[in-house]
């Protein structure tokens, strides 16, 4: 039987550079992002679409992928101080391919009936796009509850959902970390996911699903530049659902995103 042909490699950023000197201000500059691999053709015509666009919000003058070197062109100071910019680009771009991907596996997507959202005021005025995210996560995920929480050592506290399952979770609910999956996530740093809780060598086992009344379920951890935890992206249904790896990736993206709003690395 012959064999599907490689998924296309999705390149996430290992490091930066500045050729040379530091140059004049005023004076054009170079920031290179170096990829972990050559993206595929899917990421590159995204590239494509967005450059422009990338350019203008950010007063560069070119943005060009060569190999695995993301190169970003433009005046001196704005250039350096463009890590973070560059990184946004790098998850917009996986996200737009993963979420392309997904659509084509799954077809048409159905339109949303109404659903219940809430996002804390201050988290909308920190992260952009945290609703435009949850919605587009129910979308492609097919999971009709999903939310962006913040975990301590004791509790998950909701910051923003999206629910179309009625799930009951009232706007700020806190819930004891001991009686919640993500507290597992908290621990393990790992993503927890399974399509359907009764398969699952772990969760078949815990009471926590038919506690709160949910078959399929995905947590991503949302990793801060010093290791800690800020919270959790995560996605639940009473049903079963197929779950991907692209599903997986797309979610890890946005976790990718959120940290870079919430805690933002330091610019070169």
């Amino acid at each position: 039987m012959p064999q599907s042909p490689p998924v296309p490699h999705l390149p996430l950023i290992v490091g930066f550079e500045v050729p040379g000197r530091a140059g004049v201000a005023g004076q054009d500059d170079v920031l290179v992002a170096l990829l972990d691999a050559a993206p595929g053709a899917e990421w590159l015509a995204q590239l494509s679409r967005n450059a422009a666009e990338f350019k203008l919000r950010h007063g560069f003058k070119d943005v060009r992928c060569v190999d695995r070197h993301l190169c970003v062109v433009g005046p001196n100071p704005i250039v350096r101080g463009a890590v973070s910019a560059v990184r946004g680009l790098v998850d917009h771009l996986t996200i737009q391919v993963l979420a392309a991907r997904i659509k084509r596996e799954k077809g048409r997507s159905a339109q949303a009936s109404p659903a219940r959202e809430w996002i804390d005021a201050q988290v909308a005025e920190q992260v952009e796009g945290v609703p435009r995210m949850l919605r587009a996560i129910h979308e492609l995920t097919g999971m009709r509850f999903t939310a962006l929480s913040r975990v301590d050592q004791t509790h998950w506290s909701a910051l923003a959902f999206y629910d179309q399952l009625d799930f009951g979770m009232a706007p700020g609910q806190k819930l004891e970390l001991e009686v919640t999956i993500c507290g597992d996530a908290l621990k393990s740093r790992e993503v927890i996911v399974f399509g359907a809780a009764a398969d699952h060598p772990v969760y078949a086992c815990s009471p926590l699903p038919a506690l709160y009344g949910f078959k399929s379920y995905i947590s991503v951890p949302i990793l801060m530049d010093d290791d800690t935890v800020f919270g959790t992206v995560c996605a639940l249904d009473a049903e079963s659902r197929t779950i991907t790896l692209d599903m997986i990736h797309l979610i890890q993206a946005y976790a990718r995103r959120i940290a870079d709003q919430v805690g933002p690395s330091a610019d070169s």
